[in-house]
């Protein structure tokens, strides 16, 4: 293999590394929000499935029992982290094209 071809490969790879790196730290910033159709309660959910935001409006606490209000919650984080994982999907599949293929370094892989 020539050295411009290695040379090409080379840069190839370190422009991959990038948007790895790229697309990794997309991935880790996600945060994804969810409403009640009320809205009264809004949930948000870190890029890890984590709640990190909750608003209950007052008309929540005079609507909802404890108890409905809860499972609203819990309802309202899972509808987030099925939002996040969207998200990730469109991200790590808009970034899975990888080359330079086995054939084009090891010609005897075809």
């Amino acid at each position: 293999m020539s050295g411009a071809r290695w040379a090409d490969m080379l840069d190839e790879v370190e422009r991959q590394r990038g948007e790895v790196r790229r697309v990794a730290d997309a991935v880790a910033g996600l945060t994804a929000t969810a409403t009640s159709p009320d809205r009264a309660v809004s949930v948000t959910v870190d890029a890890r499935g984590v709640l990190v935001g909750l608003d209950i409006t007052a008309s929540a606490m005079r609507r909802y029992r404890g108890e409905q209000l809860a499972q609203l919650i819990v309802g309202l984080v899972a509808d987030a982290d099925g939002m996040l994982r969207t998200q990730r999907a469109q991200l790590l599949t808009a970034a899975s094209t990888v080359t330079p293929a086995l054939t084009d370094i090891e010609p005897s892989a075809r």
